[in-house]
């Protein structure tokens, strides 16, 4: 009888087994992934980070938030025009508010009211007509998000000559449009201007390719340039730029501001070339720049510029000064000069961008703040926009559907439907319960900041800081790795919320609650109650047993790869991202910077089981030690033994027989394909988690959403 016991149950492990290499799934959003927001006033709201901004000449003022961009009327209604909040390049054709938008590193309005963005890793630049709609009008899109390289490095005048719909871009970061239609991008340091002409051929228009600083006076086209962190057409139709020749960190070697008139010759109007920051009060030319950005210029030929934690501006005369910011990073100011103001900062030609209107406004995407600022003729500094919050506006209780999450990067469901995400950009821990609506849990939404934290508080007053990894514990209580502040924590049935363990890293075998982690991403418990977390910036494997003792059961400390066959107390990790247990006691870790999924056997020994160590995605339908995987950080295991792990642009799974297949994604991280088969899907996957029903939770951080990948035809 016995033996017939076993082979029913060997029966049934097969048959899960079998059916698990063979289940398809559909996929959909559940929560987050919501639209921009509708119109609000716009100091109101959270407008996350502001990379570019550009003004027309009827008082409108675009900003390019993340995934979209969002206009400011003269009435101070701030509304979306493009992009729906999530990454992409779907939708040309149609209504820009219906199209996903893969980036604004740079906007641009011409005259007549066409507007134009950089889409740097969607390798193309989109223009939004007057009617609303949207196109694609340069970039062959090869530069997609999971093979940026794949264009060429320094692709630098590939396509020339040719349609601008066909030229390989690599990073396309800045544009600018002029009164005849023409636009004018850089790619990413790259020692050459393009044009998309209005006959859609694209063309160099300044630099020969070859990275330096030589030809003023000549045509443009002959010249050795930089990288242009900056590019602004004047009324007239030249071309201004920042010439800026990248080192070998994020500070340029030469830096200079120059022109090209519309006759093709180009000048130098700013910058002696060594980088540094002086001449205030002179010629231009004699002043030191220390890495000047996006561009804008006025009517009256005045050009302004972010210089490091500066705007400075080379007047009509030739003559410098600084008109914004004191040299110091933060935000202050508001209602006094603009030179008394603290501001963040600009680099490689993000942050700090700037616009300026007819009226003589300026304005300046103030990123590392969260807002817009304006200073005014008077050069009184003031916010225009943003309440300082971090993306993806988080309101109260609503669908889950229209929520906006950022970057969630946990995910977990309990026994009675209710879904639990971590929002880890946003400080919060919300819940979507079974009706579909999204509420608030856990923190106050002041986003990723370290704070004081007090253990036995109710949840909803508590700060906490990049909640990650997250899992319903033996009990029935939510736990999760608050990385931020270094703790897990726990909101029992009461929303209360308690302190697991400690901060930083400390000695093992005392009380957890005494114990310290470094930046815990993920947590996982086993049979007998015992919680395993991955101790991620300590590069070990610590357990929490029943009674509240912790200890490290694998990893040195010492962050690289070794140990395979060996004690996993004598073996190296590299920052492990995701953690699950198997019924057998067995603990299954993501190897993140490995590029490895490694095993710790009950008698303590560690394997590798998926991965060669070389980032990729590669190797489905074979053995999971001879692929490639591309980013693994999340991993659970299903009671079949099958392994699942969230790998950047998809997820895969491993079969007990050591077999690797793709369940959902491409391999190319975005936001697409709902109601569709998931494997055709792009996905960006970091948090997993399964209900009672064999649907698998994906948390989506690029995508700001949960989605979900539902059996086709109930097979689990």
């Amino acid at each position: 009888m016995q033996n017939l016991y076993r082979l029913v149950a060997l029966s049934l492990l097969v048959s899960a087994a079998l059916i698990a290499q063979t289940q398809q799934y559909t996929i959909s959003t559940v929560a987050g992934g919501g639209l921009l927001p509708s119109t609000q006033t716009a100091t109101a709201a959270a407008i996350g980070q502001p990379f570019s901004i550009a003004a027309d000449r009827h008082g409108n003022v675009f900003i390019g938030v993340g995934y979209g961009v969002l206009k400011m009327d003269p009435t101070g209604a701030l509304t979306p025009v493009a992009g729906m909040g999530t990454p992409g390049d779907s939708g040309d054709g149609g209504p820009a508010l219906k199209a996903q938008v893969g980036g604004t590193d740079a906007i641009a309005v011409d005259p007549n009211g066409n507007l134009y963005i950089a889409e740097g890793w969607y390798a193309r630049i989109r223009k939004v007509g007057a009617d609303g709609n949207i196109t694609t009008i340069a970039g062959s899109g090869c530069g997609a998000p999971s093979s940026i390289t794949g264009c060429g490095y320094f692709n630098n005048g590939a396509g020339d000559g040719g349609p601008a719909l066909s030229a390989p871009l690599f990073y396309p970061y800045q544009v600018a449009a002029d009164a005849s239609g023409n636009v004018y991008i850089a790619e990413w340091n790259t020692p050459r201007i393009r044009q998309i002409g209005t006959d859609g051929i694209i063309r160099t228009y300044a630099g020969n390719g070859v990275g330096g600083f030589s030809g003023d006076g000549g045509p443009a086209t002959q010249a050795q340039i930089g990288a242009a962190w900056g590019l602004a057409v004047d009324s007239s139709g030249t071309l201004w730029f920042s010439d800026d020749m990248p080192g070998d960190d994020i500070y340029p070697v030469v830096t200079h501001i120059r022109k090209v008139t519309p006759d093709g010759i180009i000048t130098t109007v700013a910058g002696t070339g060594v980088p540094g920051y002086s001449g205030d009060g002179g010629s231009a030319l004699a002043a030191q720049l220390y890495g000047p950005g996006q561009l804008a210029v006025d009517d009256s030929g005045n050009v302004y510029f972010p210089d490091n934690l500066n705007i400075r501006k080379v007047s009509s005369d030739g003559t410098i000064s600084t008109i914004a910011g004191n040299g110091k990073y933060g935000y202050s100011g508001d209602g006094g000069p603009a030179v008394n103001a603290e501001l963040s900062w600009s680099s490689y030609g993000q942050g700090l961008g700037v616009a300026v209107d007819t009226a003589g406004n300026l304005y300046i995407a103030d990123s590392g703040n969260n807002r817009v600022r304006k200073i005014s003729p008077g050069q009184t500094i003031s916010t225009f926009a943003g309440n300082g919050g971090g993306c993806c506006w988080a309101t109260g209780d609503e669908s889950a559907m229209s929520a906006q999450l950022y970057n969630p990067a946990g995910v977990a469901v309990d026994s009675s439907g209710n879904i639990f995400i971590s929002d880890t950009y946003n400080g919060y821990i919300r819940k979507v319960t079974p009706d579909g609506i999204i509420h608030f849990l856990a923190g106050v939404g002041v986003g990723p900041q370290l704070g004081s934290f007090q253990s036995g508080v109710q949840a909803a007053t508590e700060q906490l800081s990049f909640p990650a990894g997250m899992v319903i514990g033996p009990n029935g209580n939510l736990y999760f790795a608050d990385a931020g502040t270094e703790r897990i924590l726990m909101i029992s049935s009461d929303d209360t919320i308690t302190t697991i363990t400690g901060t930083g890293y400390s000695a093992d075998s005392g009380p957890a609650t005494s114990a310290q982690l470094s930046w815990p991403k993920d947590i996982a418990f086993d049979n007998s109650g015992n919680l395993y977390i991955a101790d991620s910036a300590n590069s070990v494997i610590r357990k929490v047993d029943a009674n509240g003792v912790i200890t490290t059961v694998a990893g040195t400390g010492v962050s690289g790869f070794s140990g395979d066959g060996q004690a996993a107390l004598s073996a190296q990790f590299n920052v492990p991202s995701g953690i699950a247990v198997d019924n057998n006691g067995s603990v299954y870790v993501s190897d993140t910077n490995n590029y490895r999924v490694r095993k710790i056997d009950p008698t303590g020994v560690v394997t590798t089981i998926a991965g060669t160590g070389v980032a990729g995605f590669s190797g489905d339908g074979g053995s999971a030690i001879s692929a490639q995987l591309s980013y693994p950080t999340g991993i659970r295991i299903d009671a079949a033994g099958n392994l699942y792990i969230a790998d950047n642009g998809a997820v895969r799974r491993i079969t007990p027989e050591g077999t690797i297949t793709s369940i959902a994604g491409t391999g190319v991280s975005g936001y697409t394909g709902d109601g569709g088969a998931a494997t055709s899907a792009q996905l960006n996957a970091w948090g997993l988690a399964f209900d009672n029903a064999g649907n698998i939770y994906v948390a989506s951080p690029a995508g700001n959403a949960v989605r979900i990948l539902q059996p086709v035809g109930n097979k689990q």
